[in-house]
C-alpha cells in the first residue's frame, strides 16, 4: 500500500485514538503541528489506558504504510516511539507518550489533570492542554529537567497573560510543589520555582527512585534499543563515506550516532554494549569488533550492509543510500515487534 504523507499520519493519529476510546492531549509546543514538527511530540493520555497505546500505535502504522522502528521506555509511565514510513525517507516523526507525568518513577502531575484540563483545537483538530494545565506541565518539567529559566520563561509570560485568579490558583494546585509555595509568590516568581532545591531534594529522599533507576538499567540490558551496522568496505574512504551518509539519514531513529573510523582500534565490546543500550546508532567497518563467544547476540551486529556499491554515479549513489534506510527502517521494526508486541 502507499504510504501515508507525514502530515496526513501526523493528523490522522489523534482521531484513531480518539476513535478507539483514548482521549489524548498534547502536551507543549504544538502551535506550528503539523507543517513543521521540530522534534518528538509529547502527549498524555489516561494512566489506566497507557498499556493499549503500543499496539494500537503499530496497528495505525501498518495501516498508514508506517513502521514503529524504536521504542524506548524511559520513564516508569513513558514510551519514546520512532515512526517512519515505509516509502519516503524523509517522513518520520517521533512519539513521546505518557501516562502520569513521572520523574525518576515518582509521579508529579497525574494524568488525570491534564486530560480533565484539554481544549480541541478546531483549526488543528487535536487537543491541547488549556493555559492553567500547560503552565503547570512547563514549570514541573523545567524543574524536572533542571533547565535554565530563560529557556521556558518566554512560554511562561506567555501563558500568564490573561490568567485570572481562579485559574492561577487552580494551576497552582496541579503543582507537585503547592505547599511550598503560595499561588501568589509562585507567580510572583516563576523562575524562583524551577530553581527551587526542594524538588531535588524530593527525588533524592524517595527511596523508589533509586529502585526505578535500577529496573530501568536492568530493562535496557534486557532490551537493549540501540542498533548497530556493520558494513562492508572496498577501502577506508569508502567506508567512511558510506557510513557518513547513512549516519545522516538514520540519526533521528536512535539518540545518538557513533561512527567508528577504521583508525578507532581498541574499540572494546564495553563501549559497544554501553552504546546498544543508551539506544545508540553504531556504524563500523567489518572486523572493527571482535566480538567474544560470552557476549549475547543482542549487543552484536544487527545489520550487515555491502557498501562496494557506491561508486562515481552520485544518483545511484543516493538511491541506494535511500534503499539501504528503508532496510534498515524493516529490520528495526522487526525487532522492536518481537521484543515489544510478540509478533
Amino acid at each position: 500500500m502507499e504510504s501515508l504523507k507525514q502530515e496526513e499520519f501526523f493528523n490522522g493519529y489523534w482521531s484513531y485514538l480518539e476513535a478507539h476510546g483514548i482521549p489524548s492531549v498534547i502536551l507543549h509546543s504544538w502551535q506550528e503541528y503539523p507543517d513543521h514538527i521540530a522534534s518528538d511530540v509529547d502527549y498524555c493520555v489516561p494512566q489506566q489506558q497507557l498499556h493499549r497505546i503500543i499496539p494500537l500505535l503499530n496497528d495505525y502504522c501498518k495501516q498508514s504504510g508506517w513502521l514503529l522502528c524504536q521504542i524506548f521506555q524511559h520513564e516508569k509511565s513513558a514510551y519514546f516511539c520512532v515512526c517512519a514510513s515505509k516509502s519516503a525517507v524523509g517522513d518520520l516523526i517521533m512519539l513521546d507518550v505518557c501516562g502520569d507525568y513521572t520523574v525518576r518513577g515518582i509521579r508529579q502531575v497525574p494524568s488525570q489533570i491534564f486530560i480533565e484540563n484539554r481544549t480541541f483545537n478546531e483549526e488543528k483538530q487535536f487537543w491541547v492542554l488549556n493555559h492553567d494545565a500547560e503552565l503547570a506541565y512547563v514549570l514541573t518539567k523545567a524543574a524536572a529537567k533542571k533547565k535554565k529559566p530563560e529557556e521556558v520563561m518566554g512560554r511562561v509570560q506567555e501563558l500568564l497573560v490573561g490568567m485570572d485568579d481562579a485559574a492561577r490558583t487552580r494551576m497552582a494546585g496541579f503543582l507537585p510543589q503547592q505547599k511550598c509555595l503560595s499561588p501568589a509568590a509562585l507567580l510572583d516568581d516563576p523562575a524562583g520555582y524551577i530553581l527551587s532545591s526542594d524538588w531535588s531534594q524530593q527525588i533524592g529522599r524517595a527511596s523508589g527512585s533509586s529502585w526505578f533507576e535500577l529496573a530501568r538499567k536492568l530493562r535496557r540490558v534486557m532490551q537493549p534499543t540501540g542498533f548497530h551496522i556493520e558494513i562492508s568496505a572496498a577501502s577506508d574512504p569508502e567506508y567512511m563515506r558510506t557510513a557518513e551518509m547513512l549516519e545522516r539519514a538514520l540519526h533521528d531513529t536512535c539518540r545518538n550516532t557513533w561512527v567508528i573510523a577504521p583508525g578507532d582500534h581498541g574499540v572494546s565490546c564495553k563501549d559497544l554494549v554501553l552504546a546498544k543500550i543508551k539506544s545508540t546508532l553504531i556504524l563500523s567497518r567489518a572486523g572493527t569488533a571482535v566480538w567474544p563467544a560470552v557476549v549475547p547476540r543482542r549487543f552484536g551486529v544487527d545489520l550487515k550492509i555491502e557498501g562496494s556499491v557506491l561508486g562515481p554515479d552520485q544518483e545511484i549513489a543516493r538511491q541506494w543510500i535511500l534503499d539501504q534506510v528503508l532496510a534498515v527502517r524493516e529490520r528495526m521494526a522487526g525487532r522492536t515487534c518481537r521484543r515489544w508486541l510478540n509478533q
